[in-house]
């Protein structure tokens, strides 16, 4: 017999035919009289041909809380655009007294560095305000509890703290009404991105509390390093937990994958390697700056390895002391990091923001921060060695390296460049259209500009199977029933999703794959999967000139535009279509366009729009049967015909290390 509750989670976006991102998840707890409805993440995809959100509009006008488990594009950027449409946080609900709807805040929920990290956003979009004075921000890791819920929503917001077996208190929130709530809790987990968070949902219905445990994006770090919250995760786990989400990017890798403090090591140990052969052209005395390339959202990359990393390095060969200061210059996004990871620290105690204070008690060594504008206004002066961390490590073109790549742009980046400096990457391309060719060339420019130029072990921010498996098998003992896992984040055109839920159906595990659309129900004799309507997705099409109508008229690329001559005409151009206004498409499920929000862009609202004048087909060197891998072993994707079998030949698929980058990276 159907219960009276109706509980269920659906999948809006993020487990995609192809690509990846748009992530989104609603779970719903509806007790015929009043419903719950929690939304987590809502992300874009990651290099498509269109910066495209999931269509959640409907879900944010019910939504009773926002929950992001990390702060990548792919979970957070569809957030910033909504909010650019209007979104206010706002909910309309009934007051019981009078009768009449009244607007409500909607709490943002996540760790310290995520909310903050959503919130700088927003104010960098130049949200009004009053929007932002106004949003509710509930971190799981606030220092002391401090948890500031407004009178106006505490009969529809509660929290507790439950203390587990290691004596640890943990942030449980109760959100919506009685009958119908969600408790949510979240966990400390390893990614790239510092404040990443797997989620615990409980929904109570007649017939009991209903569990969900979604891992959000997530790896195994080695034991020292990492900071998965294993008793906290158990303690939930224990109480009974119906279905998993698990994280099935990188699970087509069979074994664990560089972890970070790999790429730390590899850092020092090459810059160990490299600094005296260079130092040995210097006259005596003479300053080094170090360069290095990252992706801005992934700050674990950022502070604990190229920072800690350049640090230990000079710190072995006797350039730096206890007691000496370490200048760092962070360049563009590397800046905007910085500060979001000050603000993460300010309001909470957790070791992974306070990392290089950990550094600084063991070695004496200190750190003085500053903006990469510092080196045009005063220039770089220090007594010792310097530290230069930057974006755009995918070839971005209005980012800091790129801008050095170009003779004709060189002297407006900030960077420093010469017989002096060394530039460091661990980044790897995005694998998506002419990005790997388009790194490489920029690449190749950057090389002659220092005088050793280092590329070290990169590590993905997704586990591998082994990680998939170990996890799922740590549930699984720990759970008094039998759950299913449900892999998400992932593409099936690359078999993300069929590789992980086969792998653990291997190991005994029930699996089901899912995808957008469908939801989960959650019954009385247990739980139901049904393919509903996919939500379909919203184009955000960019500036005066859509993202895709035509080509620059002052080059096919930038590359092209240096054999005109006309870069700085390009780069212009190239501004005006990236921060001018956007006009928000609807990709209906037939193909058509229809424009339903106009934000200064060039379509206006209820508009049909013409797809032609949207896309162009690529020139003849974009196209897939055509791209050249400058590495094989490092760069591969899927096509026609695969590498050996020509025109013709059996579709081939390929996969690659980790998925990172993109705006914001991954």
């Amino acid at each position: 017999m159907a219960e009276k509750n109706k509980a269920y989670w659906e999948v809006i976006g993020g487990n995609n035919d192809i690509g990846i991102g748009c992530n989104s998840h609603l779970f719903v707890n509806d007790d015929g009289k009043n419903n719950t409805n929690v939304l987590v993440d809502i992300g874009m995809k990651m290099g498509g041909e269109f910066s495209e959100i999931p269509d959640v509009r409907e879900e944010l006008k019910n939504a009773d809380a926002l929950v992001f488990t990390h702060c990548h594009a792919d979970h957070i950027q569809g957030l910033i655009d909504f909010v650019k449409m209007g979104y206010d946080f706002t909910k309309e609900v009934r007051d019981e007294k009078t009768g009449e709807f009244v607007k409500k805040p909607v709490p943002l929920i996540g760790s310290a560095f995520t909310v903050s990290y959503i919130k700088a956003e927003l104010a960098r979009a130049r949200i009004p305000g009053n929007v932002l004075e106004n949003i509710v921000t509930v971190a799981h890791d606030a220092r002391n509890h401090e948890i500031a819920i407004p009178e106006s929503i505490q009969d529809r917001l509660s929290y507790t703290y439950e203390t587990g077996n290691d004596g640890k208190e943990r942030l449980k929130l109760s959100i919506g009404s009685e009958g119908s709530k969600i408790n949510v809790s979240l966990f400390d987990m390893d990614h790239s991105a510092k404040g990443s968070t797997a989620v615990g949902l409980e929904m109570q219905t007649e017939s009991g509390m209903k569990r969900v445990l979604h891992f959000g994006d997530w790896k195994k770090e080695d034991a020292e390093h990492s900071i998965i919250d294993y008793e906290g995760l158990k303690g939930f786990v224990n109480k009974g937990v119906d279905v998993v989400l698990t994280d099935s990017t990188s699970t087509v890798k069979p074994t664990t994958l560089n972890h970070e403090i790999d790429v730390r090591n590899d850092i020092t140990d090459k810059l160990t390697d490299a600094i005296p052969s260079v130092a040995a052209k210097l006259p005596e005395g003479q300053r080094l700056d170090i360069v290095h390339s990252s992706i801005a959202r992934s700050g674990n990359r950022i502070f604990d390895c190229d920072v800690i990393g350049t640090a230990e390095a000079l710190r072995k060969l006797g350039r730096i002391k206890s007691g000496d200061t370490i200048d760092v210059y962070m360049h563009g996004g590397a800046d905007f990091t910085r500060k979001v990871m000050e603000k993460a620290a300010e309001m909470s105690d957790s070791k992974q923001y306070n990392i290089l204070n950990e550094y600084t008690k063991q070695t004496g060594i200190q750190f003085a921060f500053h903006s990469g504008k510092d080196v045009q206004k005063k220039g770089i002066v220090s007594a010792h060695d310097t530290i230069h961390v930057t974006t755009g490590t995918q070839a971005d073109e209005q980012a800091q390296l790129k801008k050095l790549s170009m003779t004709e742009t060189a002297e407006r980046s900030t960077l420093p460049r010469g017989e002096n400096a060394i530039y460091v990457q661990t980044q790897t391309p995005i694998p998506s259209g002419n990005n790997p060719q388009n790194v490489a060339i920029m690449n190749k420019d950057l090389e002659p500009l220092f005088a050793a130029f280092l590329t070290c072990c990169h590590s993905s921010g997704h586990g591998s199977k082994q990680d998939s498996d170990e996890m799922m098998a740590f549930v699984k003992e720990n759970n008094p029933r039998k759950a299913t896992v449900c892999p998400v984040h992932g593409a099936f055109s690359q078999n993300h999703l069929e590789a992980t839920a086969h792998g653990l159906a291997d190991k005994g595990i029930n699996t089901e794959i899912v995808r957008n659309g469908n939801r989960c129900y959650f019954e009385e004799d247990g739980i139901r999967f049904e393919k509903t309507k996919e939500k379909g997705s919203i184009l955000v099409v960019d500036g005066a000139i859509s993202y895709m109508n035509s080509k620059n008229p002052y080059g096919n690329d930038v590359n092209d535009a240096r054999k005109r001559g006309t870069v700085d005409d390009y780069l212009r151009w190239d501004q005006k279509r990236m921060f001018g206004g956007k006009s928000y498409v609807r990709q209906e499920a037939d193909g058509s366009l229809t424009t339903v929000k106009d934000c200064g862009g060039m379509y206006k609202e209820g508009e049909k729009v013409d797809r032609m004048s949207l896309k162009r087909m690529p020139p003849k060197n974009e196209r897939s049967e055509d791209r050249k891998w400058t590495d094989e072993k490092t760069y591969t994707q899927s096509y026609d015909g695969g590498r050996k079998g020509g025109k013709g030949g059996k579709k081939k698929q390929q996969y690659y290390s980790g998925y990172h980058g993109g705006r914001g990276g991954r």
